[in-house]
């Protein structure tokens, strides 16, 4: 065989061949690096500037390696409210962030934030993605998934209502 006949561009649409990519561009360093960086960049561009969003991120995601869980929750809701002013309330871009919020809440122990924060993110899938995309289908399952443990954890007294939610929302959407 000739050497690189089984070479792709990583660029080449019939690849499904996609290079490692974080979800979120984490600059590196500890957390109080980050905070002095992230308040340069305020004190220059102003705290609405979208260019806050990744270190805003990369802040959150060392505060949850830390276990710094409140503040990781309080540094991801900034971020996402950042994207939400700068880009309208249901961005997809928020989506990983949401997800990372989620994490915090169930790392501090709150579980209803972690069930507001999810039905806010199906939400955001919902208005976003054509019934029939993919990506509805992956957000309905992962929704549903988390409504069926959450009424098998018994998080609340609505468990009967989560069954409920969990059904039609995969009626309403699939069909």
């Amino acid at each position: 065989t000739a050497y690189g006949s089984y070479m792709l561009r990583a660029d080449d649409p019939r690849s499904d061949y996609r290079p490692y990519a974080p979800l979120r561009p984490d600059p590196p360093g500890s957390a109080v690096k980050l905070q002095g960086e992230l308040d340069a960049v305020e004190a220059l561009q102003g705290p609405y500037t979208p260019e806050l969003v990744p270190w805003l991120s990369g802040l959150a995601a060392a505060y949850q390696s830390d276990g710094r869980f409140p503040e990781a929750s309080a540094t991801y809701a900034r971020a996402i409210h950042l994207l939400r002013v700068n880009e309208g309330l249901k961005t997809t871009r928020q989506a990983p962030l949401v997800e990372q919020l989620i994490e915090s809440n169930l790392g501090a122990g709150q579980v209803q934030a972690a069930d507001n924060q999810q039905k806010y993110l199906f939400a955001i899938r919902r208005a976003s993605y054509h019934p029939t995309d993919p990506e509805m289908h992956a957000a309905v399952a992962q929704y549903t998934d988390w409504l069926r443990a959450a009424y098998l954890a018994e998080v609340d007294s609505e468990r009967f209502h989560r069954l409920q939610v969990a059904w039609q929302v995969g009626v309403g959407v699939l069909t």
